[in-house]
């Protein structure tokens, strides 16, 4: 055999033993990247579920602090009734005698009944729901409120509720984000020496 032929054929061998994969390079091959996707997959799915409760923790923390912002907004304003002040928390007046608060004018008396109807009112109730513009129920209220359990569908198991009163601090029908003045509401209207107000439905329209 020449020495041309013999390295020709000894090429020939190793282009063919260079030529594709071996059917265990094959396997590896497929197992390895088999790995590969089911790595990037649980690292999508971590991803997405890591979102999804971030998306609801921050809703959570939206409402909260919305709900809180309502409650700062009425809470705040507990008790105002424009320019109306009562003789109790007057601390200008000297119409009181000293040392007996019960004897003021206009003091609250008794815990007002929120559900009472305002038909029923007395001058009495009038005072009570004024002197007192906060109440607190736990989640059994007490007998004559039973409006209070209308929230009931809508109230947290084992939350209070919050009863608040005071005046808008727009004038009905004045425009902008003040309610329309509607027959038949309640409306508060404090005169203008302070020390008397008109706490009733309106049957007509007050003009100025």
């Amino acid at each position: 055999m020449k020495p041309q032929t013999l390295a020709s054929n000894i090429q020939a061998m190793q282009r063919a033993n260079q030529a594709g994969f071996s059917l265990s390079e094959l396997m590896v091959a497929t197992v390895l990247s088999m790995l590969v996707i089911l790595a990037l997959t649980a690292l999508f799915m971590n991803v997405n579920r890591t979102n999804a409760e971030l998306a609801k923790t921050s809703s959570q923390i939206e409402n909260g602090r919305f709900a809180l912002q309502i409650l700062q907004d009425d809470v705040a304003h507990a008790g105002f009734w424009g320019e109306y002040v009562p003789e109790f928390d007057n601390l200008t007046s000297k119409a009181s005698p000293e040392g007996d608060p019960l004897l003021m004018p206009a003091t609250p008396r008794a815990v007002p009944n929120p559900c009472m109807p305002y038909s029923d009112w007395a001058d009495a109730d009038k005072h009570n729901l004024i002197g007192i513009p906060v109440q607190v129920y736990r989640e059994t209220s007490p007998s004559g409120t039973a409006c209070l359990t209308d929230f009931s569908t809508d109230r947290k198991e084992g939350t209070d509720l919050l009863v608040v009163r005071h005046a808008e601090t727009c004038v009905a029908g004045s425009g902008g984000n003040c309610d329309d003045v509607v027959a038949g509401n309640l409306y508060f209207q404090a005169s203008r020496t302070y020390n008397n107000y008109c706490l009733a439905p309106l049957v007509a329209e007050i003009k100025p």
